[in-house]
């Protein structure tokens, strides 16, 4: 008789919570878009740093890289044999592969795309990077609270992370990485590709996370700036906390 009551109670309490209305503007996350996507080198650099590697960016296969790149996959060769590197992922689609050094007389061979070939060489370590000198680090939007986040739609609310270095990366500079979170929870959220002398960036964000959705920064948050050489060195961190973009500031950034 207990078992019968407590399965009544039971059944009753979900049908209660199945009832219970549920904040009209939330939704469930669709499932993510992912079109095939292929590694290649994101510069034809042969020479290697031996505290770098090969830099690899994953190009869409839906029409937004060249054609090669869709042929076949991403291979480093020593003489003849697969190597399988190191893969260091800096964030969603830019990675350094980094392999150990080979003896002087070992071939080390990069393939990928339409026949295209490079032959890598080790040379040797270049002076101590210097850390990203930052001027700027800015956001658009507050962090909501629990409550309020809870309303919005995935997607919302929207977010701009503008970033303004001190002076432009190095001429060897191919990336600017921007990590959030430190130690284990670190993660990277945004990189850019480097035009000479380039010194502002901005990246928008996608609110509440859905899978495939920008990461968002909000006002408060700490940021990681990092910058990854042609060669595949990594900077050392530059850190700072977002401040509040103001609509003024917004406007002196170059696009």
């Amino acid at each position: 008789m207990r078992c019968q009551i407590k399965g009544r109670m039971l059944v009753g309490l979900l049908a209660v919570i199945a009832a219970t209305a549920q904040p009209a503007t939330v939704q469930a996350c669709p499932p993510p878009v992912r079109g095939e996507s292929n590694l290649a080198p994101m510069t034809q650099q042969a020479d290697i740093a031996p505290d770098g590697g090969v830099v690899v960016i994953a190009v869409n296969g839906g029409g937004k890289g060249p054609d090669s790149y869709t042929i076949a996959p991403l291979v480093l060769t020593t003489n003849g044999e697969v190597v399988t590197p190191k893969v260091r992922e800096l964030a969603d689609g830019l990675e350094v592969w980094q392999f150990a050094p080979k003896p002087k007389d070992a071939s080390t061979v990069m393939t990928w795309g339409l026949g295209e070939r490079v032959t890598l060489t080790v040379g040797a370590k270049g002076a101590a990077l210097k850390a990203p000198q930052l001027k700027i680090i800015a956001s658009s939007t507050r962090r909501p609270s629990r409550a309020r986040m809870a309303q919005y739609r995935y997607g919302s609310p929207s977010t701009t992370l503008a970033i303004r270095l001190a002076e432009p990366l190095p001429d060897d500079a191919v990336a600017l990485v921007v990590t959030l979170g430190s130690g284990r929870t670190a993660r990277g959220a945004y990189w850019s590709a480097l035009e000479s002398g380039k010194t502002d960036f901005t990246f928008d964000g996608g609110g509440k996370g859905c899978a495939g959705s920008s990461e968002s920064v909000y006002i408060g948050d700490q940021v990681r700036i990092t910058y990854v050489t042609a060669s595949g060195r990594i900077s050392p961190v530059a850190t700072a906390r977002a401040t509040r973009l103001t609509e003024k500031m917004a406007e002196t950034f170059t696009q």
